[in-house]
């Protein structure tokens, strides 16, 4: 093993380089705001960016059966369960999980704010947010069991757990039971939908569980959270239904800022879906990547599906940026 005099002598020069390389690219970043590079240019930037926190700060442990500990580019630490193939090596390897929309995430979530993180998987949103921004807060809503031990132990080792709660549940448009299709090795797949191709292409198992179905208002009111300032709902093909579940939740916060993994594919009405989400808030934007820039979006029409099936929607009912 190493001692540290050997490491400062071994990597020193690098970590330097990495720090400084750094330092360089948030000047550049000042310029992006400021208008002052063009569009190849802003796009390579954050690739270099992405590129720079994954060196500055990625590290990865073992710590027992099924269970990984890895730093994250933010420098928290999160637990995850390696036998995943969706998620967790993006984290375990690269410490970064879709680096545009955590750009978009980390300028939208402010100090103080009620955020929920519905659809949470490991959690990676919801750390980022309680560790960087000091929210008042965090509501990690999450329907496989398998994922809730790995969320409760990153917030605990991130000392977190005074400002999060952790939901066992899935959400839709009514209270009760539903039945979801767990991926044996793709837990960022899992839906309550039929996963038909998915399963096929993915090479991949299910498992059918009923699990508690509630909904976002059922788990706010439980939580005593009578409005919310940031949302992120991805529970992969169901969020028109859940949707549907957090209309008091809307209409009672003035400030809300919603993602939304929007996939028009798996909704039975997805230009009706994207009306409704027009009609409750006054800006909609499309999160483009990879510099996770804010592109406002005027019409169903307008969404860029030429890359992938879905895009992360930006809703907001006050401008953004």
């Amino acid at each position: 093993m190493l001692t540290v005099k050997q490491v400062k002598a071994r990597y020193g020069k690098l970590f330097a380089d990495v720090h400084e390389m750094a330092e360089k690219v948030e000047e550049l970043q000042r310029a992006v705001k400021g208008g002052l590079l063009d569009d190849d240019l802003r796009t390579r930037l954050y690739e270099t960016r992405e590129i720079v926190e994954m060196c500055r700060n990625n590290a990865t442990v073992n710590t027992g059966e099924h269970e990984v500990l890895t730093q994250i580019f933010t420098g928290q630490i999160m637990y995850v369960d390696p036998r995943d193939l969706s998620v967790a090596p993006h984290l375990m390897m690269r410490g970064i999980w879709e680096w545009s929309v955590t750009t978009a995430w980390r300028e939208v979530v402010k100090e103080g704010d009620i955020v929920l993180d519905i659809g949470a998987n490991f959690g990676y949103f919801g750390v980022i947010a309680a560790s960087l921004v000091k929210p008042k807060k965090v509501i990690f809503v999450e329907a496989n069991s398998k994922l809730v031990p790995y969320i409760k132990k990153s917030m605990s080792v991130n000392g977190l757990l005074d400002k999060a709660v952790v939901e066992n549940v899935a959400v839709g448009d009514k209270n009760g039971t539903i039945t979801m299709n767990f991926l044996e090795n793709h837990y960022g797949s899992s839906s309550g939908l039929d996963l038909g191709a998915e399963v096929v292409v993915r090479d991949d198992t299910v498992e059918q569980i009923e699990v508690k179905l509630e909904l976002v208002d059922t788990i706010a009111g439980r939580n005593e959270v009578k409005r919310a300032d940031v949302v992120k709902l991805d529970v992969e093909g169901l969020e028109p239904e859940a949707y549907t579940g957090m209309k008091s939740l809307v209409e009672n916060s003035p400030n809300l800022k919603m993602f939304i993994e929007f996939t028009p594919g798996r909704y039975k009405d997805a230009t009706g879906f994207f009306k409704r989400l027009r009609a409750d808030f006054n800006y909609v934007y499309e999160i483009t990547e990879p510099d996770g820039k804010l592109e406002t979006v005027k019409s169903y029409d307008a969404l860029d599906f030429s890359k992938n099936d879905s895009v992360m929607l930006l809703v907001a009912k006050n401008v953004v940026g």
